[in-house]
This record gives structure tokens, C-alpha cells and sequence, in this order.
């Protein structure tokens, strides 16, 4: 239905951004912090 295909997409857009927003922490951790 359209209201699981929504729930479907948000969860998946969730999960992906975790996983860049991880990805991106883990490999900063190897250089310098940058400035907010």
C-alpha cells in the first residue's frame, strides 16, 4: 500500500544515513577534526 511503501522508504533513508553519517566519523578519525 502507499502508506507501507512511505514507511519503507523512510526507514531505508534512515538506515543510509547512518550508515554515510558512521562511515564518514570512522575514516575522520583518522585525520584532523574539521570545524563545525
Amino acid at each position: 500500500t502507499y502508506f507501507n511503501c512511505i514507511m519503507f522508504m523512510v526507514a531505508s533513508s534512515v538506515v543510509l544515513t547512518v550508515l554515510v553519517l558512521n562511515y564518514h566519523h570512522r575514516t575522520a578519525d583518522n585525520h584532523e577534526m574539521q570545524q563545525w
